[in-house]
């Protein structure tokens, strides 16, 4: 399969389906390198905190990387990098936190190659993680939660 990148789309936003490919691809773009042996995370997403401050991460070098390396890097690459650096990221704020357990929730964690670096990531840092089962960790579960507080007839 011929790499595509977002440059070569009529549309600046990648689609749902592109978005799914991308995800796809860059599974597999992230399978070739480890089963090379290669370490495919060139960029990072250091955590920067104020004193007693909240954690916050700079995310200019890796905005930096990737807006330098489209023309030379094939998108399935450049989404492995980001996914890497977002869980590095990820990691690094549990681990600031303190906390043994790192609950994950929201729709980013429905991307798959999101949540496997992440856990693995924060497995590997002994953190016990916590993932959704029955109830979905986007939109659908904060309706689900209105709805049982609202049947508890709760403010």
């Amino acid at each position: 399969m011929r790499s595509r990148r977002f440059s070569e789309s009529p549309r600046r936003r990648p689609s749902k389906v592109n978005r799914r490919w991308l995800e796809a691809a860059a599974i597999e773009a992230r399978g070739e390198a480890e089963a090379g042996g290669r370490q495919p995370y060139p960029c990072s997403l250091p955590l920067v905190s104020a004193r007693g401050g909240p954690a916050i991460l700079d995310w200019q070098p890796l905005i930096s990387y990737l807006l330098r390396n489209p023309s030379l890097v094939p998108a399935p690459v450049l989404a492995v990098h980001f996914h890497a650096a977002l869980a590095d990221g990820i990691a690094a704020v549990a681990a600031s936190a303190g906390s043994p357990r790192v609950a994950l929730t929201g729709g980013c964690f429905q991307n798959r190659l999101l949540t496997e670096l992440s856990v693995a990531r924060l497995e590997k840092a002994g953190h016990e993680v916590l993932l959704h089962g029955s109830v979905p960790p986007n939109d659908g579960g904060i309706g689900l939660g209105q709805v049982l507080v609202a049947a508890a007839g709760l403010p």
